[in-house]
């Protein structure tokens, strides 16, 4: 995720935006947990894993998962909940590869 990225999609990036103008939209109360990464740790994780004899899938996170909510209310505008269109889903990745190599 990071400042330049282009798509609106339901998240952090669409969170600044709309924190930019003074209101967040959630769907329901915001209660969908993610695991978001900034650009930045993403790319130190992707040079240390190339720099290694790694090989195979490895998830790549920053192991941290948070709802929505949290996230929306530390920027400090209001938040407003919209009618939730689909079900909730929560993304969380198992770092354990990750952390051994």
């Amino acid at each position: 995720i990071g400042e330049d990225d282009p798509h609106n999609q339901y998240g952090p990036n669409r969170m600044n935006r709309e924190a930019a103008h003074g209101v967040i939209n959630l769907f329901g109360h915001g209660e969908e947990r993610r695991d978001c990464i900034d650009v930045s740790m993403a790319a130190a994780y992707l040079r240390a894993l190339l720099l290694s004899d790694a090989c195979g899938v490895v998830n790549v996170a920053s192991g941290c998962s948070e709802t929505h909510m949290d996230r929306a209310l530390r920027h400090g505008v209001a938040v407003k909940s919209l009618p939730r269109v689909q079900p909730i889903t929560h993304r969380a990745f198992d770092l354990s590869r990750l952390r051994s190599l």
